[in-house]
């Protein structure tokens, strides 16, 4: 017997039947953050989603259309977990494959962010102008021919500088409890409300995410 044959995963809807594979068999559903455990007869609970300490990981790569919608269309990336369950951001990672490039991102201010709702629970890249010299890392991303990576920082955690000059630190985070529980992750492109242009279908945008999840009842 392999090792494949016992640690299993998957989404929830390819979960296989216990009486497919071995008695004692674990399967990690990846679309639920939660691991179960075949007794024979049944998948059962072997470890929750409440706050067990485990680091998950969760992988998107967002198409050329999607890129374009997210000034004012959020992508899920994490579903919401459940009530009093909070999704904690851990760290993320995004690599860009751009063929042709966007346009219209607004070098005032914009920026890429993961959040719920209003609360951003990871930032960057960001435009700013208001810094000396200014920022312009998002249009850096999106508006340059090139497969790009960028390592995205967690409020309250990170401040960056640019040629020793400038300092970029986020605001304290204290958003209302009733504004995360329960509340999905998902990716936005702050824009002012303003569509982006350009782009081309070939272009894609991998987010690679690892967060925990915390039973907050």
């Amino acid at each position: 017997m392999l090792l494949s044959d016992v640690l299993l995963q998957g989404l929830r809807a390819d979960q296989p039947l216990p009486a497919d594979v071995p008695t004692a068999s674990l399967y990690y559903v990846t679309d639920e953050g939660v691991l179960e455990q075949n007794d024979g007869a049944s998948w059962v609970p072997y470890s929750t989603s409440e706050g067990t300490g485990l680091i998950r990981r969760a992988v998107v790569e967002l198409t050329n259309a999607e890129i374009l919608a997210l000034y004012n269309t959020p992508f899920e990336i994490v579903p919401a977990p459940g009530a009093s369950m909070y999704i904690k951001l851990i760290a993320y990672t995004l690599r860009a494959n751009i063929g042709v490039v966007y346009t219209g991102l607004d070098p005032v201010y914009s920026d890429f962010h993961l959040g719920s709702g209003t609360f951003y629970a990871g930032y960057g890249p960001i435009n700013d102008n208001t810094t000396t010299p200014a920022l312009s890392w998002l249009t850096q991303l999106l508006g340059t021919v090139a497969t790009q990576i960028w390592n995205g920082v967690v409020p309250d955690i990170a401040a960056t500088s640019v040629a020793g000059t400038s300092l970029y630190v986020q605001p304290e985070s204290m958003p209302p409890a009733a504004s995360l529980l329960n509340a999905p992750l998902e990716a936005f492109i702050e824009n002012g409300g303003t569509p982006i242009g350009g782009g081309n279908a070939a272009n894609t945008l991998k987010i690679v995410v690892y967060y925990s999840i915390e039973d907050l009842s």
